[in-house]
Order: C-alpha cells, then structure tokens, then sequence
C-alpha cells in the first residue's frame, strides 16, 4: 500500500515545478498529493489552509531568499515542526551550512535532482518527523508518569511517617499494660495466662521494631537523618553486635564470631546508625542460617585505602544472582524468605541508605546451597 505525503512546492521556476512533479510521480511506495506557489506570500497563504508532510523551497524567490523564509517560518508556525528540502540552481557549502542551522532538512543542487536523491531527502525528512514526535509523544508520557510516580512517593512517605507515629503511642501503652500484668500488679496469674501474655509482649516488641523501620525509612526518604561521625574501633563495634544479638543466636545455637585485620585504621562513622546496619545484617543471617550454624563477621583495609571493608557471613541457602540488586529495594522479599523471620523488607534498604550517607557502597556476595556474604564499607579515619 502506497503512503500518501503533502509536498508544498515554493519556487517561481514553472519548469522546474513540473520537473519535481515528474521526479516525485516516480518515487515507489509513495503517492504525493502536491500544492505549488511562486512566491513566499502564496506558499504562505496555502500553509495556513493545510499544513504539508514536506516543502520543496527555492533559495532564490522573487520576494524573498530561502533563509528568511525559514526564520519566518519558526516565527509563524513554531510548534510546526515542518521538513523543508531547498533547492537551488547556485549555492556553495557556506549556504547550505547556514540552510542546516536555520532548520533546512536537506540541501540539493537544481541540476543534480533525480528522483533517487529527492525520493531519499523527502522520506528521510518525514521519517525523521515522524520519530521526532514520536519521541516528544513518549517523553511527555514518561513526564507525566514521572509526575505521577513523585506523588505516590511522597504519599507513601507520609504514610510511613504518619504510621510510625500514630503507631507508637498504643503499641507503648499495651506493652506497659502486659508487663503490669506480668509483674503481679493486678493480681496472680496462671501458668497459660502468663504465656498468653508473654506472646503478647513478644508481638508489641516485633511491632515496635517494624514501626522504627518506618520511621528510619521515612527520615532516610526526607533527609531528616544527619550523621554524627567520629573515629571508632571495627572490633568494639562487634563486640557491641555480638551482645546484642547472643540472645537470638542462641535460641538456633548459632555462634558468632569476628576476625580483625592486624593495623587496621579507625573508621571514621556514626556508631549508632553503622550498629543498625551491623545488627540488621547479623539478625538476617541469624534468620537464613540453620540450627547449629555460624556467623562470620569480618573486617579489613578495602582496596580504596581510603574505606574500610565490613563483612557478614553466613552459611544460610544463599540468595539467587538475579536478585542481587532487588534485596536493596524497598519492600523486596526475597524468594528463599523465611516464613518464621517476618519483617516488612525495609531492613537492607535503611541499611544501604546509612551506608550511602557515609559515602560508602554496599554489596552482596552469594553461592546457593553455600551462604551469603554481606559487605559494605565505612570512611577510614586517615
């Protein structure tokens, strides 16, 4: 099936109009339905009843040249993205440069037209049209996705941050009832009842910690977080871990151990926000590693003499490749999740979000079947 273009013809030559005519009726694939005019004037008029797919331009009209006709017709038609061709009998490679930069489409000789090369300039312009608007098309819609997609993000951080608050204050409130209760303050309690209780306890404290991940996740998002760096010791930090975590570990009989490299540099952090990032990798690996496991918590001079290199191993059922960029994201559960581990999926990425404010990158390395090794790096104090 032929596709059928506009040409608008502006050029005060009749013999030359009829040979552009003859050329373009030899064009395969295409049918052209052309208008002419002599001058600027009438090829004007006729723009302002149809608007062409192409223009075929004379540089030298009797009421005015090629470039002036092109600035009046970014000045009059601007949004009118329009191919124009021009010819001409006599011109030089200064001419058709400026013809370029003024929007000329392409540049032929009078006297070297055939239909090869008029055939090639006029779809080569239409298609280049074409793309254009197609690209402008895709892009506003990408704009407004943009747009759309900026708007459920600030709603999503203002529900975390709603959440975390309006959260916290019945979450409190039970769990100091359960402990009053526990205490004997309102009277004995049975056997059942106290475990009745106690999983009530247990089921504020993982609430809690989900809340504080909403809250962390929500200041990350706002950039309400600010660092308070100053030099501290890898070792301490774990010892600081381990303490923390001995009690969760134990109940899988897993042992955690660390190892330091000898003349390792101060790091130069926020304890309080690189012990998040620690426990959260720790507790992680606790949840994927087996009855009887082990942790493996390490640290050395990163191959930027400027980092340090801070590691957690385990030796859980491995995460897939494809995932390994995922596990960061906001939200992502992983497809080997632990059902008895629970979480909301914001624990990695509040990790990376901590390691990103001190400058430093994080990472997983993996092998199924083996464990998971997760590694990050913090500023050395230099």
């Amino acid at each position: 099936m032929k596709k059928d273009l506009r040409i608008l013809i502006i050029d005060d030559d009749d013999f030359d109009r009829k040979i552009y005519k003859r050329l373009l009726s030899k064009i395969p694939d295409h049918q052209f339905t052309i208008e002419e005019a002599n001058t600027s004037r009438m090829g004007f008029s006729l723009l302002a009843k149809t608007i062409p797919d192409c223009i075929l331009l004379d540089n030298n009209l009797p009421d005015i040249n090629g470039l002036d006709f092109m600035v009046q017709l970014k000045g009059d038609y601007p949004s009118m993205d329009i191919p124009v061709i021009m010819l001409t009998g006599q011109g030089s490679e200064e001419i058709a440069s400026e013809a370029i930069s003024k929007g000329v489409s392409d540049y032929l000789m009078k006297g070297e037209v055939n239909e090869n090369n008029l055939g090639r300039a006029i779809i080569s312009a239409v298609h280049k049209k074409e793309l254009q608007k197609e690209i402008a098309e895709k892009n506003q819609k990408l704009g407004l996705a943009n747009t759309q997609l900026e708007k459920e993000q600030h709603e999503l951080i203002d529900l975390y941050h709603v959440m975390s608050h309006e959260l916290k204050t019945p979450v409190a409130s039970i769990n100091t009832f359960v402990q009053v209760m526990l205490d004997g303050a309102t009277g004995p309690l049975n056997e059942k009842q106290q475990e009745y209780l106690n999983y009530i306890a247990q089921s504020c404290n993982q609430l809690r910690v989900y809340i504080d991940s909403l809250f962390e996740m929500s200041r990350l998002d706002t950039g309400k977080i600010k660092l308070t760096k100053k030099p501290e010791k890898i070792d301490e930090l774990f010892k600081k871990v381990i303490m923390e975590t001995l009690a969760s570990a134990s109940k899988k009989n897993i042992t955690i151990d660390f190892k330091i490299e000898d003349q390792l540099p101060l790091a130069d952090l926020d304890e309080i926000r690189i012990l998040q990032v620690l426990i959260n990798l720790v507790m992680n690996a606790i949840c994927f590693t087996k009855e009887g496991g082990k942790i493996f918590l390490a640290a050395e001079k990163d191959h930027d003499a400027n980092f340090i290199r801070v590691s957690v191993q385990d030796n859980g059922p491995g995460i897939p490749h494809a995932e390994y960029e995922k596990i960061f994201t906001r939200l992502y559960q992983t497809a080997k999740k632990n059902d008895s581990c629970g979480g909301l999926g914001l624990g990695l990425s509040i990790a990376k979000g901590f390691v990103d404010l001190h400058g430093g990158k994080i990472w997983v390395e993996s092998e199924l079947g083996v464990g998971s090794k997760f590694i990050f790096t913090v500023p050395a104090v230099s």
